[in-house]
């Protein structure tokens, strides 16, 4: 079962899941994303940063808008798409592809609409074993997923 593989912690990073990992259940869907893939292609500094940063970005900004999974992955994504010296428009151009690779998967970006099939509006998290197996689905899927762009650059 993915719930509890993905859920061992372990001191033994040996790949991008890994890395993200090491936050998930002590810290929110968008930290998780951010500082795992940041970790994980060693810009430990822009992972300091996000970690600080990201605070209010889980929940869909805390109001279940856009995926905090989502935001996570495409700051991470930006920054190191940004280190490698794309323009702009290539940057962005990745960030599409990364968000309907998502919305393949999940059928939209938003978290209520991700959740809304399963839980009640006010359900708290980490409380229900359904929303947790969710997220962490979205995590999964999103960090796989700028892995797989940033490695189709080289």
């Amino acid at each position: 079962m993915i719930l509890l593989v993905f859920f061992c912690k372990s001191d033994n990073l040996n790949d991008i899941l890994d890395f993200s990992k090491k936050y998930w259940l002590d810290e929110n869907c968008a930290r998780t994303t951010a500082c795992g893939i940041l970790d994980y292609y060693k810009y430990t500094d822009a992972s300091e940063i996000l970690f600080k940063s990201f605070a209010p970005f889980g929940e869909g900004l805390g109001e279940r808008l856009t995926c905090g999974s989502v935001i996570g992955s495409l700051a991470a994504l930006s920054y190191i798409l940004s280190e490698k010296v794309l323009s702009k428009q290539e940057i962005l151009k990745k960030a599409d592809i990364f968000k309907e690779s998502f919305r393949e998967e999940f059928g939209t970006i938003q978290c209520s609409a991700i959740l809304q099939p399963y839980l009640k509006q006010n359900e708290s998290y980490p409380s229900d074993p359904v929303r947790l197996d969710i997220c962490t689905k979205t995590i999964k899927k999103a960090v796989l997923e700028v892995e797989r762009i940033i490695e189709s650059l080289s």
